[in-house]
């Protein structure tokens, strides 16, 4: 089985290499990435990356984070190469790691294999997704990694305005349709065959296809969507500003990322981020309630810094 997957990333430096290595040491056989203008470094990473792996490159400059059309692009160039069979559809903040640390194309044979439907009718396969945080304390230490984000989000905390002593004003830009817009459970992400694809949803959380559709538990996902205060501005800003130029997209769309985007504007940004990442005693609090699981996912490669030079 050849498993490839795609990319969208603007401005990851601080973990692109880290995933890149990660999946491919998982297996992943070759990547495709659609770089959406990158200014700090991510773009000199990727080339150099690029020299050592099996990893092309799209530039789309335009800022107006189309995502679900830029992913199926990058599908529909994989099919068009006919090197690989299966995709996975992938963030930058976003490791996927199986039961057992089996390697990826293993794991999703498993999973093909173990359904109630012949492995032949599967062209989509769905896998659950976990925020993993940090505490104030990590993120604000001077050798912060990614993998120091040790809490997994196992339940909602839907009493968080409550418990935090918050008025609604100020737990605005915590809560999104009554739950905590970090430390909730997430919609899962998709593995999909490149034969009979049509196209892949908006989040990747989904995709048409001509096949039937599975969930596994052999394949999870670890996501690090809020690290150090300088990637958070940074990712605020650059989604912040795309989604306002989109205009196939309704006010409910990313309505999170629009409100800190709202925030970065009155120059209170730094308070909502404060805000969101949480003293470790507060964590380990919710440990206790069983709304967070300290734990650290086991990642083939790419834990530490990256190695890789921006030029």
């Amino acid at each position: 089985m050849h498993l490839a997957m795609s990319i969208l990333i603007r401005d990851e430096a601080d973990v692109i290499e880290a995933n890149v290595r990660h999946h491919a040491a998982a297996g992943v056989s070759s990547f495709i990435v659609t770089d959406n203008g990158s200014i700090d470094g991510t773009r000199e990473i990727l080339d150099t990356l690029s020299k050592e792996f099996d990893l092309s490159i799209i530039d789309e400059p335009s800022k107006t984070i189309d995502q679900d059309l830029w992913v199926s692009r990058m599908a529909s160039q994989l099919q068009e190469q006919g090197r690989a069979d299966w995709v996975i559809n992938n963030d930058a903040d976003e490791f996927w790691v199986t039961t057992g640390n089996t390697p990826l194309p293993e794991a999703l044979t498993q999973s093909l294999d173990h359904c109630d439907i012949p492995a032949r009718d599967v062209g989509v396969v769905n896998c659950s997704r976990s925020n993993f945080i940090g505490s104030r304390e990590s993120v604000t230490d001077t050798n912060y990694s990614f993998s120091q984000n040790k809490y997994r989000v196992i339940r909602n905390w839907d009493n968080a305005p409550a418990e935090l002593e918050l008025n609604p004003e100020d737990s605005s830009a915590l809560m999104d349709n009554g739950k905590h817009v970090i430390i909730r459970t997430l919609p899962g992400k998709v593995i999909t065959r490149l034969d009979g694809l049509g196209s892949i949803n908006m989040g990747n959380h989904g995709a048409v296809h001509e096949l039937e559709s599975i969930q596994t538990d052999r394949i999870e996902i670890a996501h690090y969507p809020i690290r150090d205060y300088r990637q958070f501005e940074r990712k605020v800003v650059n989604y912040g500003s795309s989604i306002e130029n989109n205009k196939r997209f309704g006010d409910r769309v990313s309505f999170h990322l629009r409100r800190w985007y709202q925030s970065y504007k009155n120059n209170e940004l730094i308070q909502t981020y404060d805000k969101i990442v949480l003293p470790q005693q507060v964590l380990d609090s919710l440990v206790n309630k069983g709304i967070l699981k300290l734990e650290t996912p086991a990642l083939f490669a790419g834990e530490g810094k990256n190695t890789a030079k921006a030029a």
